[in-house]
C-alpha cells in the first residue's frame, strides 16, 4: 500500500511525494541536497494512505500540478 504526503516549511508546501508507508519520513540520499538541507525544519503531513501504486502516483501528480505555481516545490 502507498501513501501520498507533503513536506512543509513554515506552513508552506515545499515537497509533494508518494511512496511506501514510511517514505514520507525517510531521509535518504535520493532526496535533493536542497531538500535535505531543510530536513530538520520540515513538517510532514500524510494526504492519503492505503492507495495502490498507480493511484498514489496519480494523486501525487495532480497535487504537484495544483500547487506548482503557488509553492516553491523541491520536486
Amino acid at each position: 500500500m502507498y501513501t501520498v504526503y507533503i513536506h512543509k516549511l513554515y506552513d508552506h508546501i515545499v515537497y509533494i511525494g508518494s511512496g511506501s508507508r514510511y517514505r514520507y519520513k525517510a531521509k535518504t540520499k535520493c532526496r535533493s541536497k536542497n531538500h535535505l538541507d531543510l530536513w530538520n525544519d520540515l513538517t510532514f503531513e500524510i494526504v492519503a494512505q492505503n492507495l495502490s501504486k498507480d493511484d498514489s502516483l496519480a494523486l501525487e501528480e495532480k497535487l504537484i500540478e495544483e500547487h506548482w505555481d503557488s509553492c516553491l516545490l523541491l520536486n
